[in-house]
């Protein structure tokens, strides 16, 4: 009897996501898609457990996505509040409570409404008070947002109702309740944990238990979004996650060149690895080429996507002769307005607008081409999709991800980004193509596509989490002092000097300067120079005028100096007096801030 090889630790592992919605797009995908082929693979259960309050009942969640296919029957979906509503009272009382339980303070129970979710608002509307029912009508949580002072949104009180009404559990925050249920969940033995949004990454960085590897799984650009041009584009969520990554005893990121990008940014250390996207299944058995027609795109109509850019292509490339039509797949707020563009281009008869649909991408099999005209990309799963049915993908040499799939002229083609004119060219020598090398250029992407078949994605997974499991760390928040000795500005940039006093590292310990936008919009570390002394340290480090271009408009950078020892990370803001600040140089000011702390910001 053959031994059937296992490709990750045999040890439970569980996906996070906040939320799985009725129709969802590429990171979704790509986190049930892993879920399930690790499962399989592997001959395991794996949970995907979500956050999201707005599910009604995991288990039918559970069977809808396994009766379309999109997880396997290895894998199920668990729901916090699911839970909460339907497991046993018994066993609940497992459920780490945050204080001592006592009746909230509503006047009076709240009747169910259709959705089993009553509301109590303010004066101003607010929302103060959500109850949650079970099926059978008892209440299973009180949800108060007014706990500070009765009638304004003042503190946070969720608490959990056994059946006959007893308060079973209490918490102060959402996130100590998310914490509650993981440790429920998972309970005491050696486990792995892979947070697969960037959302949930923001809550659950300080989850960190003596027997959980945890793993951050990086799917979207992120690092655009930070430059001086680009400003303002990443949600506080993201900005938390990321400037946390630390937190994680491992990284996943999709790219070579974006891995080296969050390195030289400083926003990840030694804890990354490379794991591209994985393709589960061949998107649809390819055809022969006189049996394929027109072009096929799947992409969320959003500006990410610049599905614009593909349209004006498509009407270039028209005349130029190419007699195509397209479908396009996906769903987004910009629908309405691409309609509208499609119909100034007189592309009414060429494209064709299919909305959402699981099941989009078999029509790449039948398909002669697809276009992506994206602004960023993680390691875009559409791709890979399209290549594994023999459809010839033309795309925008963008970060990340394109070029290290496709090499131009052997298995799609590569333009320069935004270059419309390239795209609507390379369009047109597709159809101009003699039919048996348009033949050859499918199989070289069918033969590319299965570089990322789930073994090989697999074997990559299992080896970096094995060495997350041996590097993995409890981090407790050593706490930090940090102190300014000198600052001084110059037109090289800012260089400081600063008395670093923590806790016992292990070793000598490495550090990093690094600023947080106010806004939450900017982030980056620089290495420093690390210098012991009896009860801590001096750091050095430069924050180049590069760096502080960081600085635009009226913003501000708030800067924090991060020790790491051999099981420990810190950090801390960094404490100034205002006699200590150089004088503003280029229009850079730095200065000690209200609460005592280096800052700096653009004078006006």
């Amino acid at each position: 009897m053959v031994r059937r090889r296992k490709y990750l630790p045999q040890v439970p592992i569980y996906e996070l996501v906040s939320i799985i919605p009725d129709t969802f797009g590429g990171m979704v995908t790509v986190a049930l898609q892993r879920s399930s082929a690790f499962a399989d693979l592997d001959g395991r259960r794996i949970d995907i457990l979500t956050k999201s309050p707005n599910i009604v009942d995991q288990d039918v969640r559970t069977q809808q996505l396994r009766s379309t296919g999109q997880i396997s029957g290895n894998v199920r979906i668990r729901n916090v509040w699911s839970d909460l509503g339907t497991q046993p009272d018994e066993e609940l009382v497992g459920l780490r409570s945050q204080v001592d339980p006592v009746l909230p303070a509503a006047d009076e129970l709240p009747d169910p409404d259709r959705t089993r979710q009553p509301r109590r608002f303010g004066d101003t509307e607010d929302v103060l008070q959500i109850d949650r029912f079970r099926s059978d009508g008892t209440r299973a949580i009180c949800d108060e947002r007014d706990a500070g002072q009765r009638g304004v949104r003042s503190g946070r009180l969720i608490t959990l109702f056994t059946r006959d009404g007893r308060p079973l559990a209490q918490w102060r925050s959402e996130r100590r309740l998310y914490h509650a249920w993981l440790d429920w969940v998972i309970g005491e033995e050696e486990s792995i944990l892979i947070v697969d949004s960037a959302t949930a990454g923001s809550r659950f960085f300080d989850y960190q238990r003596d027997n959980v590897t945890t793993v951050q799984a990086i799917h979207n650009h992120h690092l655009l979004q930070m430059r001086s041009d680009e400003r303002g584009g990443l949600a506080p969520s993201v900005m938390r996650m990321l400037s946390h990554l630390d937190w994680f005893d491992a990284v996943a990121i999709l790219t070579p060149r974006q891995q080296a990008g969050f390195v030289d940014a400083g926003v990840v250390a030694e804890n990354s690895f490379v794991a591209p996207n994985m393709l589960a299944c061949p998107a649809a058995e390819p055809v022969a080429e006189q049996r394929r027609s027109g072009g096929v795109i799947v992409a969320r109509q959003t500006t990410q996507k610049r599905l614009d850019h593909a349209l004006r292509a498509l009407a270039l490339a028209r005349a130029e002769g190419v007699d195509t039509q397209v479908e396009i797949f996906g769903l987004g707020p910009l629908t309405r307005r691409l309609t509208r563009t499609a119909e100034r281009l007189d592309l009414g008869d060429v494209v064709r607008w299919r909305g959402y649909d699981a099941n989009a991408k078999q029509r790449f099999g039948t398909a002669v081409f697809t276009l992506m005209s994206s602004r960023y990309e993680g390691h875009p799963v559409a791709l890979l999709e399209a290549m594994s049915a023999g459809c010839i993908p033309i795309v925008y040499d963008i970060e990340f991800g394109p070029s290290d799939v496709v090499t131009d002229g052997v298995d799609g083609f590569l333009v320069p980004s935004g270059d419309i004119q390239a795209m609507a060219d390379a369009l047109v020598r597709v159809h101009g193509m003699p039919a048996r090398e348009r033949a050859r250029m499918r199989t070289a992407a069918i033969r590319r596509a299965q570089d990322f078949s789930p073994e090989n994605v697999a074997k990559i997974w299992g080896k970096e989490l094995a060495r997350a499991r041996r590097r993995q760390r409890a981090l407790r928040g050593e706490k930090v002092d940090a102190t300014l000795l000198s600052a001084k500005l110059s037109k090289k940039g800012l260089r400081l000097r600063l008395k670093v006093v923590a806790g016992p590292w292990g070793r000598r310990p490495e550090a990093m300067v690094g600023w947080i936008g106010r806004g939450r919009d900017a982030y980056g570390r620089v290495r420093a120079r690390v210098k012991p002394t009896s009860d801590g340290c001096i750091v050095e480090a430069l924050l180049t005028a590069e760096q502080l271009t960081a600085i635009v408009g009226r913003s501000v950078l708030d800067l924090y100096v991060f020790v790491r020892g051999a099981r420990t990370w810190g950090r801390a803001r960094i404490a100034s007096a205002k006699e200590q600040m150089p004088p503003a140089r280029d229009g850079l000011a730095p200065y000690t801030t209200a609460g005592g702390n280096v800052s700096i910001r653009r004078e006006a």
